[in-house]
């Protein structure tokens, strides 16, 4: 019975056709971890077979290509199977050069020099596939390449084959392009999608702040230099933080943890076992059959902390993990989304992925944040947010209030949230308006359908002066000074009314920007002594409000966010007097 593709992976494998008959030779697909490539580039081979083509897949790790046979022979158990690495030799099992689909090591067939790459003829093949193809600029990729005439740039014939590179994602931590291999990146899947789909769980990410520094750890080809990290990072007091933090935030799970080195792998097996957890660790020296083992006791839950360094990045599924610990740390997006995904395949009973995130010191390391377009320095803190909930709420937040600095909010709570929007709200009201920031130099507030700015004055005055900027009936602007006198009789209570007692005309102006260019003029020409207090930028606008702002802000019942400014109180109090003012409040 023929795999049923998901509708992502039908349409991924549509694409490669298509964009393949339209002559793109050299594409790039890029899907999540756990989304299944292998099984998208498995459903290809058939076609090219029943063309009389031969298929090559190429990647770089032992398990990566026992991986593709296994999906290959999955999806379609006619294909006749050739390896070529090691020891396994393609001429031993087919010595009619009968098969399908070639599996090579990129190490076996790629070196320098290499006489293995010599027994396979380019015209039989119709399709190359690079698995992990992030590792494609490497020079033993580049040799197979050439051999086979798919070079960019370099290509000597027509021949018709494609070239597919699959990756969970084309950054590199070098910063070498990947267009320097392929032609175009033709399809994407990418986490945050996948989660959306159902296709991969959500992660629920912990943020652990450690003691340690990484400000003398050196960066070498992108990343931290090895020797160094390990020598910041491997010690008692972080190791036992590591521990700490699993039995708190994910007791008894069953977790991967991504080690520094070999001795920080052997070192943390060692503390989650004297702590009474069971651990095992993975290196590269450990035999193949022990490695079995070993597997099969983390599967059946009798391991529940597996320990490794660089060794279970790629081509090891476990659906059944339900913790990450990223106890090391990297500069390379592409490792850590490859050490996240080990996670974050669907399994019964799992309902979201746990990652504990260990953040060390002046650390410049990849973090979960950026697959999901959450600002770098956002922390969800050690309590941790369901990611997919969390991106939604940060663009909401951003979308409704562009430029809003979202790493200074430490709640992310509901009920904080909402009082935050309430206090952003605010601190956009409290602006001054638009065209008053664009024209003039005052601190022009809103008065009637027009502006006004009010000169500073004492209690021992008898009279006020403004200058108001106000449209007339064929929407003309009127600059007018005024001296107000109060009203006799005053009211009980001590408020005063204010009437106009003198007029002067400064001008009629059609355009806006006029009217505030002479208006400011008129001001720097007729009361020069006040343009300092009248600035926008006048010292006085940055402090505290007052006790008279305080008591009115009450009065009229404006919300007082905290870090509020006193010009920014004048502001509103100035608009909701004229909402009075106009009978609008």
């Amino acid at each position: 019975m023929p795999v049923q593709l998901r509708d992502y992976q039908q349409r991924c494998v549509d694409t490669i056709i298509k964009k393949a008959r339209d002559g793109i030779r050299r594409q790039i697909v890029v899907l999540a971890t756990g989304t299944g490539k292998t099984v998208i580039f498995s459903h290809l081979p058939t076609l090219v077979r029943d063309k009389g083509k031969k298929t090559l897949i190429i990647a770089h790790r032992e398990e990566l290509l026992d991986q593709a046979k296994e999906k290959l022979l999955f999806v379609d158990a006619t294909l006749k199977i050739a390896i070529e690495q090691g020891d396994r030799r393609a001429k031993d099992e087919f010595p009619n050069n009968d098969y399908d689909v070639l599996i090579a090591s990129v190490q076996t067939i790629g070196r320098e020099n290499s006489k293995r790459i010599k027994q396979f003829d380019p015209n039989e093949f119709g399709l190359i596939v690079i698995d992990e193809c992030h590792h494609s600029t490497a020079s033993t990729y580049t040799n197979v390449l050439r051999y086979f005439d798919m070079v960019k740039g370099e290509v000597k014939e027509k021949h018709g084959r494609i070239l597919l590179g699959v990756t969970a994602t084309p950054d590199r931590a070098d910063h070498i392009g990947l267009d320097t291999v392929f032609d175009k990146m033709t399809f994407t899947y990418p986490l945050r999608q996948a989660i959306e789909d159902g296709f991969l769980v959500d992660i629920k990410a912990h943020d652990v702040k450690t003691a340690s520094d990484l400000s003398g750890v050196h960066t070498r080809m992108g990343d931290y230099v090895g020797k160094e990290l390990s020598e910041a990072l491997n010690n008692p007091e972080r190791n036992r933080l590591i521990v700490e933090s699993y039995n708190e935030i994910a007791p008894g799970s069953k977790a991967i943890c991504f080690a520094v080195d070999v001795e920080h792998t052997k070192e943390l097996t060692r503390v989650f076992n004297s702590a009474g957890i069971p651990a095992e660790y993975i290196i590269g020296d450990t035999e193949s059959e022990e490695r079995k083992e070993t597997f099969q006791r983390f599967k059946d839950g009798t391991t529940r902390i597996l320990v490794n360094c660089a060794v279970l990045t790629e081509g090891y599924d476990e659906p059944s993990i339900e913790t990450v610990l990223m106890t090391r740390p990297t500069k390379s997006s592409v490792l850590f989304s490859q050490m996240l995904g080990r996670g974050t395949r669907l399994h019964d009973g799992k309902e979201h992925l746990t990652l504990i995130d260990f953040v060390d010191n002046a650390a410049q390391a990849a973090s979960v944040y950026g697959l999901f377009n959450i600002p770098k320095d956002i922390k969800t803190g050690k309590q941790g947010k369901l990611l997919l909930e969390f991106a939604e709420k940060v663009e909401k937040l951003l979308e409704e209030n562009p430029g809003f600095d979202v790493t200074t909010i430490t709640d992310w709570s509901d009920e904080n949230i909402e009082k935050v929007i309430k206090e952003i709200s605010i601190f956009e009201q409290a602006k001054l308006p638009p065209l008053v920031q664009q024209h003039s130099r005052y601190a022009w507030e809103a008065y009637m359908d027009g502006y006004r700015v009010n000169f500073p004055h004492s209690k021992d005055d008898v009279d006020r002066e403004c200058v108001t900027m106000v449209p007339d009936m064929l929407g003309l602007w009127q600059v007018t000074h005024t001296i107000l006198i109060p009203s006799v009789p005053s009211f009980q209570n001590g408020f005063r009314r204010w009437i106009k007692h003198k007029e002067t005309d400064i001008g009629t102006f059609r355009d806006i920007g006029n009217a505030f260019q002479a208006a400011d003029n008129w001001i720097a020409d007729n009361k020069s002594e006040h343009s300092n207090m009248l600035s926008q930028n006048s010292k006085w606008r940055k402090d505290a409000p007052s006790e008279a702002q305080i008591n009115l802000m009450m009065k009229f019942n404006i919300p007082m966010p905290p870090n509020l400014t006193k010009g920014q109180a004048s502001v509103l109090i100035g608009k909701k007097l004229n909402e009075k003012r106009m009978g609008r409040g």
